[in-house]
């Protein structure tokens, strides 16, 4: 018998024949209650029938085909009962039962129903006999713990008591969890909330790695309290024995606090090459808004035995975002200002790391000096830096010495836009100032520029039939003057730390097209340096930034041409695809040359402005490459899918042409259990994994 009714239990209602009960028969029901019953049957304060019927309180509902309403006083006290069997269906304090037989006491709220079953979430809980107590939990003797709907389960945890909480919580204890009727796990206790959260409960992974043989993972939640869960992980490979996680989660309603957390060890290795076998990661990530969203606050941790231990992590198996960083920021923002502090240590030897031992960082809103309509903006900074190198790098390169500063810097720029009839013009002056506590001669030092920009354009739109464009050509001028100090006096801890004397105009012309389901919008620019002393060209680089919308699909297009060198600086093509409701697809093209240095920010032209190419073209910011990058996702069939995504690189000076590729086929079996199966190729290794994992 299939119990697929329970939610819809509470819905269906049957259609009685309602009996016209005599005055003193009306005496019977307790207040709230309600009586329908087919053909029914009084005889000596009891109300029955064989025909079925329904009966209904606050907090109870029951609907079954053999009922007996007791109502009896005697010398003891009044006695109100519900006795009911066959095709049982009960509703009580919101959680909906099936069972065979049911024992209800209407003055105390409390019962007994045998046979019994309850659907909480995604979990069956059964058992020979549920207590209904009068706090509406439920006390399961003899207990099973199931996701599967029929009574043939593919899978069930055996308890000897389970007791099911209002709150929607389990407790169980003398667990032993079986598959295909067969022991694989025992607990003295479980605790565990009904509501899915983002992990599943239970999840098996099988991994063979190439040279380092099959790895076999289990990840259970053994604690659950609230919204704190506690996870247990046991990873075993044959030729290195065990390792273990324990892994914690907190994601109370309301996502105000988050914390997440991994501490994992291994007698094992990521490849056969690494020189220790005793390996760790302890990763953490805790995040906090106040109630007035106006502050939030962040902390990370990543401690690593070795550099090549994240390999061991990857994102589908074990890992959260904690960017490789150990950090706790504040930040807070009021109308008038915000200020955030930073805390960034170095916690691997092995890794190079500009420290931030503290950093501060104020903003204060724009303010209007006077009735000039001149805006004033303002920046601060203040912090100790110290930049460490690696262990690794410091042991090829002895010379080397950790750079450290107290570091001061404050931004002061005025504004105002101009309107003349259609354009748009805003000029701007500021002052950048800096100063140091310590440089390469162990003396303290400044630094200080002028800066001045302005920003002229003429937006002008018109509409259409069926959508509206808009086109604006503008003039953008960026001009920094000579800085007081030159590079070489002073540390250069981050990219403001690197002023440089520029003088750039950009031009360009913008349009947009927008459509009920269409989008269009092309941004075709270039520049010009005045006075440059390594870009000597008219105009060294233009720009085509371009993208198209539509309801299945995207296009999107970034150009850089290089006039200076007569040479594509980069071009980075994007399309995404969905076919139809069974094949999605993302393909992307990324090519770099050699002359599009690695920068964060492409358009910042103060390190092209202050080495020279030939420079440049010697250091690691000059990478020339080539990229593919492809996704596609297949529905097979109702219950199949496959995710295939590729990565296939060339075009490097000292390096080959590399190949990557995943392959990850889905399906779902019976009981809510998924099962994948991945292939993974990359230039050091081939591993293929089996997934198994209870899902929504």
């Amino acid at each position: 018998m299939r119990y697929n009714c329970f939610f819809a239990a509470a819905a269906l209602s049957l259609v009685f024949t309602t009996a016209a009960l005599a005055e003193e028969g009306q005496e019977l029901l307790l207040p709230g209650m309600e009586v329908q019953l087919k053909d029914p049957l009084y005889i000596d304060g009891i109300l029955s029938t064989e025909q079925g019927g329904v009966i209904r309180a606050p907090g109870f509902r029951l609907q079954a085909k053999h009922i007996q309403y007791i109502h009896k006083s005697s010398q003891e006290g009044k006695t109100v009962k519900i006795l009911a069997d066959g095709d049982l269906l009960l509703e009580y304090e919101g959680q909906y039962l099936a069972g065979e037989r049911l024992e209800y006491d209407c003055i105390e709220h409390t019962g007994s129903l045998w046979e019994g079953r309850v659907q909480d979430g995604i979990w069956f809980v059964g058992g020979k006999q549920i207590d209904l107590k009068a706090d509406g939990s439920l006390l399961i003797h003899n207990a099973f713990i199931t996701t599967c709907e029929s009574q043939e389960n593919l899978w069930q945890i055996h308890a000897q008591s389970v007791k099911v909480l209002p709150s929607h919580r389990i407790h169980a204890s003398e667990i032993r969890m079986e598959f295909f009727h067969i022991p694989v796990l025992w607990l003295p206790s479980f605790k565990t909330s009904t509501k899915f959260v983002s992990d599943p409960p239970i999840r098996y992974r099988l991994v063979w790695d190439r040279g380092l043989g099959p790895r076999a993972t289990l990840r259970y939640r053994v604690f659950s309290y609230n919204d704190l869960e506690l996870f247990a992980r046991v990873d075993y490979r044959l030729d290195k024995g065990f390792g273990g996680a324990i892994e914690t989660e907190y994601f109370p309603e309301g996502g105000q606090t988050t914390c997440v957390t991994r501490s994992y060890a291994a007698h094992d290795k990521v490849v056969s090459d690494e020189t220790t076998n005793h390996r760790y990661r302890l990763q953490g990530v805790f995040t906090h808004i106040s109630l007035d969203e106006k502050t939030k606050t962040l902390l990370t941790y990543d401690k690593l035995s070795d550099l090549k231990m994240i390999s061991d992590f990857p994102s589908s198996d074990f890992t959260i975002d904690t960017q490789n960083r150990t950090q706790f920021t504040i930040h807070h923002r009021e109308d008038t200002f915000q200020g955030s502090f930073l805390v960034e240590p170095r916690l691997n030897p092995f890794e190079s790391i500009n420290q931030k031992l503290p950093f501060i960082r104020l903003g204060i809103k724009p303010f209007s000096l006077g009735e000039t309509n001149i805006l004033s903006e303002n920046r601060a900074t203040a912090g100790y830096l110290n930049y460490v190198y690696a262990s690794d790098l410091l042991r090829s390169h002895p010379s080397l010495r950790e750079i450290h500063s107290a570091r001061a810097s404050m931004q002061n720029k005025l504004y105002r836009p101009c309107f003349l009839g259609p354009l748009q013009f805003t000029p701007s002056l500021g002052l950048y100032t800096l100063l140091y506590s310590n440089n390469q001669q162990g003396k303290s030092a400044g630094q200080l520029a002028l800066m001045y920009e302005g920003r002229l354009s003429a937006p002008f739109q018109k509409f259409l039939t069926k959508g509206k464009h808009l086109i604006e050509p503008y003039l953008d001028y960026e001009g920094i003057s000579k800085p007081l100090s030159s590079l070489s006096d002073h540390y250069i801890f981050m990219l403001d730390d690197g002023l440089y004397q520029i003088n750039s105009l950009k031009f360009g012309i913008y349009n947009l097209f927008t459509f009920v389901e269409h989008r269009l919008s092309c941004n075709l620019y270039g520049y010009h340096f005045f006075a440059s002393p390594t870009l000597h060209a008219p105009i060294p680089k233009a720009y085509l930034l371009a993208s198209f919308d539509a309801p299945s699909y995207r296009m999107e297009e970034h150009t850089c041409w290089n006039f200076e060198e007569g040479v594509l600086d980069f071009c980075n093509v994007l399309g995404e695809y969905t076919i139809n409701e069974n094949l999605a697809c993302i393909l992307e093209f990324r090519h770099r040359s050699y002359f599009d240095w690695r920068k964060a920010d492409h358009e910042n032209f103060l390190v092209d402005m202050a080495r020279s190419i030939h420079a440049l073209l010697d250091s690691p910011l000059s990478d020339g490459r080539n990229t593919f990058l492809a996704k596609i996702q297949v529905q097979l069939s109702p219950k199949w899918q496959c995710h295939f995504t590729s990565h296939y690189g060339w075009g490097r000076a000292t390096e080959p042409a590399y190949t990557s590729f995943k392959i990850d086929t889905i399906t779902l079996l019976s009981c809510r259990w998924q099962l994948k199966f991945s292939y993974t190729h990359t230039t050091n290794d081939d591993r293929f994994a089996m997934q198994m994992q209870l899902c929504k």
